[in-house]
């Protein structure tokens, strides 16, 4: 990986190291060559776990909502005030670099009871909207089998949280398939294995 400084352009590599205590990862740049360090910070293990980046406080996340292809799905669909305040609602839950709908601390796929305790949302209520989003584009239900609780993935060519995605097979859920075709497709490269 190259990485561009004011003055020169520099092969860097990415280290990673766990600390003894297992409760925080070290992440550091570092020239290739050389072996000099550029940068270094600490994230706790469960920010590092969950994949996301860790959140000091000081800057606030944000996802990517695609415009374009919201106000098309918005007029095509027909999507009442409900159905996008529950939506809106979802977005809290959107799992970094993935679309699956995970809970905020442990990074677990969420299935429909659990999504209406957190939101306390009756259930059924709940579920009902979530086959409508389903039937119109904007959510894929992921199935388990086994009679296990089904999981839920956002649409990512409407919305999205990170640069990259952990596995391309997610996005391709919405790419063939899926009930709504929008203007514009979005493309996502994967994230390598570290």
């Amino acid at each position: 990986m190259y990485a561009k400084f004011p003055d020169k352009e520099v092969n860097v590599k990415i280290v990673t190291e766990r600390s003894s205590d297992g409760g925080t990862v070290c992440q550091m740049i570092v020239d290739s060559e050389s072996g000099e360090l550029y940068s270094r910070k600490f994230i706790k293990e469960s920010d590092a776990q969950n994949g996301r980046p860790p959140n000091s406080g000081k800057q606030p996340h944000f996802y990517k909502l695609y415009c374009t292809n919201w106000q098309d799905l918005v007029k095509k669909k027909h999507l009442n005030p409900y159905e996008v305040g529950v939506f809106f609602m979802l977005l809290s839950f959107v799992g970094w670099e993935s679309n699956f709908l995970v809970h905020p601390k442990t990074g677990a796929n969420l299935n429909c009871s659990q999504l209406s305790q957190m939101l306390d949302i009756e259930r059924m209520q709940l579920s009902d909207t979530l086959a409508l989003l389903n039937k119109k584009g904007l959510l894929a239900v992921v199935k388990c089998g086994d009679g296990r609780a089904n999981h839920y993935m956002l649409n990512s060519n409407v919305v999205f949280w990170g640069s990259k995605i952990k596995d391309t097979a997610e996005h391709s859920r919405f790419v063939s398939d899926c009930p709504y075709e929008p203007p514009v497709m979005l493309r996502y490269s994967e994230r390598p294995e570290r």
